[in-house]
């Protein structure tokens, strides 16, 4: 009865914000607590560790709070971090559990100067820039399984270029128009970065590109997770045949921005200035690329060891990785599907039908048998906006066969009996297939 109130049985959240600044220039004398004597400079949202904002410098200049040294050639520094981490173990019933983790980490960096040019003149923001990363949990599986086509262009691919019109609308004024044609706004075209990276996510998440979030920085961290059961020997149909019957699953993705760095070009108090080259608008930042990896570790693994000794395991493993770079919009696609199977056998007392030594003894011990078989099939196609055809970059198939007996005659004495073959079969011209096959016995001696 009391099963229900045990379900969770570990469970964490941890939420941090972390602030740091460095403020050259600052001539107050600091006495209580970070503060003048009066209480007023630099001010409790600063002494709080809050990051000092513009109009903070402002008010800070205003007060004669910030040297007016034209030679002051130091920068204002500032950092923010974010990150969440959240655990969950749960055990819907004996020998079944799930832990569940959501992750999300956000950093940027500010800096400026702030001082005056020429005697007489006001403090000046001068080339303020951010620098950042960003990661977070992810969920695309609802696209992980679209295959390619006979040109290698998938239709996932396809769909990301078409929601960039519907995305151009939205972001847009209506009504107008981008020369790239009549679907995209103006100063929104197909490779206006804030119509590709919310068209990209909603394509490979699967979503409604008329309804994504336009901010991808606003993304909540999805819950990534890992199944394990190791009940079934315990059922009567199991336990007359195993000791032990595992089944593991497992799903990890994560979204990550490597870099966004300010555009120097924008211009926050004229946002809508166009780039003459491109006729888009200049962007608030640029992001060079966006990566989206996931995998099962495994889809699905099974692992067990039977009554009469034999041992087995099965994995299935598949994964993806998606690189999209928006420099010069192109996207690397990385698909990788594995198996492993793996079976193992001992016959107890096997006696040797030899005699050995001068007592003539026949050797009595354990005789080991294992078989390993392997599969992996790795593909790298590179895709390239608005080409009707993806090229693959790389790519190899690998089989692997590796059958092997062994047996310890004595303490000292062990010998190996050993097979072992694998292929590789490339998937593009620069590379040629090979083989490499092993075989032989191995004697290994033991001095005591």
């Amino acid at each position: 009865m009391l099963r229900p109130l045990m379900l969770i049985r570990k469970g964490r959240l941890s939420y941090s914000q972390d602030y740091t600044s460095v403020v050259p220039g600052f001539t107050p004398i600091s006495s209580v607590l970070g503060m003048t004597q009066d209480f007023t400079a630099p001010g409790l949202e600063y002494i709080a560790g809050i990051r000092p904002s513009d109009s903070w410098l402002d008010n800070a200049a205003q007060n004669n709070w910030i040297t007016d040294n034209i030679y002051l050639n130091q920068q204002v520094l500032g950092s923010y971090t974010e990150n969440i981490d959240a655990r969950l173990t749960v055990e819907p019933f004996q020998d079944f559990r799930i832990e569940v983790d959501a992750t999300r980490s956000f950093s940027e960096n500010h800096s400026e100067f702030f001082k005056v040019q020429s005697t007489g003149e006001a403090h000046q923001h001068l080339t303020p820039r951010d620098v950042g990363t960003f990661s977070v949990s992810f969920f695309a599986i609802n696209t992980l399984f679209v295959g390619l086509d006979e040109n290698f262009v998938s239709a996932t691919f396809t769909q990301f270029e078409e929601n960039r019109e519907v995305i151009s609308q939205r972001l847009g004024t209506t009504g107008t128009t981008h020369p790239d044609g009549p679907g995209y706004t103006q100063g929104f075209g197909r490779y206006h970065q804030e119509v590709l990276v919310p068209a990209f996510i909603a394509a490979y998440t699967g979503q409604d590109a008329s309804t994504i979030d336009l901010n991808m920085f606003n993304t909540l961290p999805k819950p990534n997770w890992r199944l394990t059961y190791n009940g079934l020997s315990k059922l009567d149909a199991f336990k007359k045949v195993f000791k032990s019957f595992n089944i593991t699953h497992s799903y990890k993705s994560t979204l990550t921005v490597n870099q966004f760095v300010t555009d120097l070009d924008y211009d926050e108090n004229n946002p809508f200035t166009i780039n003459p080259t491109s006729q888009n608008y200049f962007a608030e930042f640029e992001i060079p690329d966006i990566v989206i990896s996931e995998r099962f570790a495994p889809l699905i693994g099974v692992d067990f060891k039977a009554v009469n000794d034999m041992t087995g395991r099965f994995e299935y493993k598949k994964s993806r990785n998606l690189a999209m770079n928006f420099t010069d919009f192109q996207m690397n696609e990385t698909n990788t599907t594995e198996f492993t199977i793996s079976i193992g056998y001992r016959i107890k007392d096997f006696v040797l039908p030899i005699k050995i030594g001068e007592e003539g003894v026949k050797p009595k011990s354990d005789l080991n048998f294992k078989f390993d078989f392997s599969f992996r099939d790795d593909i790298t196609v590179n895709h390239l906006l608005d080409q009707s055809n993806s090229v693959v970059t790389r790519g190899l198939k690998t089989i692997r066969i590796s059958p092997s007996i062994d047996y310890a005659i004595n303490k000292q004495l062990n010998v190996r009996l050993f097979y072992d073959r694998s292929q590789t079969i490339p998937a593009t011209s620069a590379s040629f297939p090979i083989t490499n096959t092993q075989a032989g016995l191995t004697v290994r001696f033991a001095l005591n």
